[in-house]
């Protein structure tokens, strides 16, 4: 039992008054949420004609606000993969040519010794770009 069993304060009842009477409520009337109530209280009437009109206002409001929240984690959840997956890209990127510097230099030593990319290089490379 989360919703208002009556109408709540504010505009509530002049919204649930003008969606009974199809009237307009104060200006800017709200035309959206009229429509969606004037809807709403038609088909949850007749699916379930002992409730009264602020419980069917109510209800819908609560089913509103759970598609408003469902909204709200998809869009979190889509920007914080976008996000995460830029981040851990430019990561790898700094760590490649990290390592391709490192790399060339190592090769470029005197007496011709050469040097590959190892193991140490990389943990060095992994290490330093985890710290900034």
């Amino acid at each position: 039992k989360t919703m208002y069993p009556w109408v709540a304060g504010g505009d509530s009842g002049e919204l649930v008054a003008s969606a009974c009477s199809l009237s307009v409520a104060h200006p800017p009337g709200y035309p959206l949420y009229q429509l969606i109530f004037v809807a709403s209280m038609s088909f949850i009437g007749l699916v379930r004609p002992d409730t009264s009109p602020a419980w069917r206002a109510n209800f819908t409001n609560a089913i509103i606000a759970g598609f408003a929240a469902t909204g709200v984690v998809i869009l979190t959840l889509f920007l914080s993969r976008t996000v995460i997956a830029e981040q851990f890209e430019k990561t790898e990127e700094k760590e490649h040519n990290y390592l391709k510097r490192k790399s060339k230099s190592s090769t470029n030593m005197k007496k011709g010794i050469k040097k590959g990319p190892d193991i140490c290089h990389l943990s060095i490379g992994r290490s330093f770009f985890l710290q900034q």
